[in-house]
């Protein structure tokens, strides 16, 4: 009887994380189909879209620099005396290491040959930065649906949970784009909710640095673990928990910018995966 309290319970969890079951409101476990019960009992991996929306950002694309180089020769500005002989040849008057003039034992002020002091170029920098330009997110929902009572007791584990991944646009500006969580409905064996935090990430392009992330406490914690890549490249997403206190169900959702990333693939975590 403890197996038809159990899907009971859960019968009831799954309805309400809107699982698809058609009239699972109005039976009791007793009177489900075999295939009802088995849906019931446990479920694949479920990933679909549950919605979108266009969200105006200005941090998405970074500032953009224009630097011009321009060169030029310094003038040597100093006024130099100088005597030239009928051969053309010029003569300064010498000095010596104290710039003073030096002369001869009759008074004659002393002349050596003149050089002529070469310019120096330089070069000047200007640079202009551009502020940041918003930028319109289209904000795609995607939903992680899965449940399992079959072993009766809950799965535990840290690491590791799920993987989604995804293709960088070609021709994605540099910047950070934003993996948001928005949705974290955990449930135990025992068809009891779980407290559970999400700690949102990003998948940064380019030059692009992401922020630091948020540090996680002492509680259950999903969390986004950042990832870097360049346009046109394939990336996995991960999200990983920590301090797992058991589960067997949940509903999970999070958001990315369809204008940068195409969803290719879902899937289990390698941790998540190895207890199952």
């Amino acid at each position: 009887m403890k197996k038809y309290v159990k899907a009971a319970a859960f019968l009831a969890l799954a309805c309400a994380l809107a699982m698809p079951m058609a009239g699972c409101n109005k039976k009791g476990v007793e009177s489900l189909t075999s295939e009802e019960l088995e849906a019931v009992i446990r479920s694949d991996l479920q990933i679909s879209v549950v919605g979108s929306e266009e969200v105006t950002v200005t941090e998405t694309i970074p500032a953009e620099t224009t630097t011009a180089n321009s060169s030029s020769e310094s003038v040597t500005t100093t006024t130099v005396t100088t005597v030239t002989d009928a051969d053309g040849n010029k003569y300064v008057a010498a000095t010596d290491a104290q710039g003073s003039t030096v002369t001869d034992n009759a008074g004659a002020v002393v002349t050596e040959p003149y050089v002529e002091q070469p310019t120096v170029p330089t070069t000047t920098t200007t640079t202009t930065i551009a502020p940041s330009q918003p930028s319109v997110s289209l904000m795609e929902t995607r939903q992680a649906l899965w449940w399992d009572i079959s072993k009766k007791d809950d799965f535990h584990f840290n690491g590791s949970f799920l993987k989604f991944t995804f293709k960088i646009k070609e021709g994605t500006a540099d910047g950070n784009y934003p993996i948001n969580i928005v949705k974290t409905d955990f449930s135990n064996y025992d068809a009891k909710s779980l407290d559970v935090s999400g700690i949102s990430g990003y998948v940064s392009v380019g030059s692009a640095e992401a922020p630091q992330s948020e540090p996680v406490g002492s509680g259950f914690t999903v969390s986004t673990v950042n990832v870097s890549a360049n346009a046109g490249d394939t990336v996995d997403v991960v999200f990983r928990v920590d301090n797992n206190p058991g589960l067997c169900g949940f509903d999970f959702q999070f958001q990315y910018d369809t204008n940068a990333l195409e969803f290719v693939s879902g899937s289990f975590g390698e941790d998540f995966a190895a207890v199952k």
